[in-house]
């Protein structure tokens, strides 16, 4: 059974955390203010200082990885 991951703050860390733990057996969402080119997650854009609300596609998350902006 593959394991639903979030990332909060998608940027340069997480994109090298993805390449270790691969995306093969994990299903990874992540949030960024910022596009991605990367096919094997389900990216969202958002930006938490503006007033929308996010619309996540899965609701039950196994784990969630926050990166703040340094």
């Amino acid at each position: 059974m593959q394991k639903n991951i979030l990332i909060i703050g998608y940027g340069d860390i997480a994109k090298r955390l993805i390449k270790v733990i691969g995306t093969e057996s994990i299903n990874i969402s992540a949030i960024s203010r910022n596009d991605s080119n990367n096919p094997n997650i389900n990216k969202f854009n958002w930006d938490w200082l503006s007033d929308k609300k996010i619309d996540l596609k899965a609701k039950n998350f196994d784990s969630a990885i926050i990166i703040p902006k340094p």
